[in-house]
């Protein structure tokens, strides 16, 4: 089993405020936490560094949440 440290989350908010509030709760948790601002960079950062589980907006420009 793999432990909060050792998990990475993407969140993925194109609302600066939101993105900022639900980063810093889950790093206060404990977790590894990776942020994009739309679903586009959101793809590219789960290409790159495969995170354990992603958590989008789903209204977003470029590329939606449904789309991602």
């Amino acid at each position: 089993m793999v432990s909060k440290d050792e998990t990475t989350l993407l969140v993925i908010n194109d609302l600066p405020d939101q993105l900022e509030l639900i980063s810093t709760l889950l790093r206060n948790a404990g977790y590894r936490v990776l942020t994009a601002g739309d679903g586009h960079e959101g793809f590219e950062i789960v290409r790159q560094k495969h995170p354990d589980l992603v958590i989008s907006d789903v209204m977003m420009p470029r590329i939606n949440g449904i789309e991602l």
